[in-house]
């Protein structure tokens, strides 16, 4: 393979990855496997990639940005609009071309409003005494955030396309958005900001051992895509098995 194919190879593997986060980062997959798989789809696979290339423009030029498009909406069943600026973003992003203050790049619904001071890491918040939710124990309590603050800038723009999806009547696209993890918040789900931004901030009140023990079993990310519920942590065999025997246990003056 000459050096020409090599450069080939490894822009259709970047404009794959690229285009794989991108759908992650507006909120269309609920997991960057499944991104990759339909990034691979909407690139109809690297090998015909390769051949799509066009050489006078330089290996991460496609022949045709519409076309490209067209298989994001038909793959994806993302708004014509929205997968032109997602395709401007995504080859903007690649040949290192791209304006941030581009305002075509830019859409209201994606803008993410979670202010940097709300989006910290899930720090503990101390409550007085209490029963935790989780092992039933009257103990000192934290608040514990559903979805955890650090995944709100990928979370809120999920919200936000399901949102506009089910007010267009499209409940399926809404599901597909969400993932199974997060559909059933969509009977609450609005356009209103003040929605979005309720169901995120959702808490419960449980005791800084449960509390623990959910952070050690899952990462942030898989707490919010995936355990972002009470029901939904007791699920979980470890989170299950650690309350059950959370709740045998008598609290000590010194965990109050």
């Amino acid at each position: 393979m000459d050096s020409f194919d090599n450069n080939n190879l490894t822009s259709s593997i970047d404009l794959w990855a690229e285009l794989a986060q991108l759908l992650m980062e507006f909120g269309f997959c609920s997991d960057i496997d499944e991104a990759r798989v339909i990034a691979e789809v909407v690139l109809d696979n690297r090998d015909q990639m390769m051949i799509e290339m066009n050489s006078k423009m330089g290996p991460y030029q496609i022949d045709s940005d519409s076309e490209l498009s067209s298989r994001l909406v038909e793959n994806v069943g993302v708004e014509e609009e929205e997968a032109n600026v997602l395709v401007r973003k995504l080859m903007g992003t690649i040949q290192g071309t791209i304006n941030k203050d581009d305002p075509s790049l830019k859409k209201e619904e994606i803008v993410n409003d979670v202010s940097i001071d709300d989006e910290q890491s899930d720090d503990i918040e101390y409550l007085q005494d209490g029963e935790c939710e989780l092992c039933d124990r009257f103990i000192k309590l934290t608040k514990h955030h559903l979805i955890p603050r650090e995944t709100w800038s990928r979370i809120q723009p999920k919200l936000l396309h399901a949102a506009e999806a089910k007010e267009k009547g499209e409940i399926e696209k809404a599901v597909f958005v969400l993932g199974p993890g997060l559909c059933d918040v969509l009977e609450k789900l609005s356009t209103e900001r003040s929605t979005i931004k309720r169901l995120l901030r959702e808490t419960c009140d449980i005791c800084r051992q449960c509390h623990s023990a959910i952070h050690r079993t899952h990462t942030n990310l898989e707490l919010a895509l995936n355990y972002n519920t009470l029901p939904k942590l007791l699920e979980d065999e470890n989170i299950r098995k650690f309350c059950l025997w959370a709740s045998k246990q008598r609290p000590g003056k010194h965990k109050r």
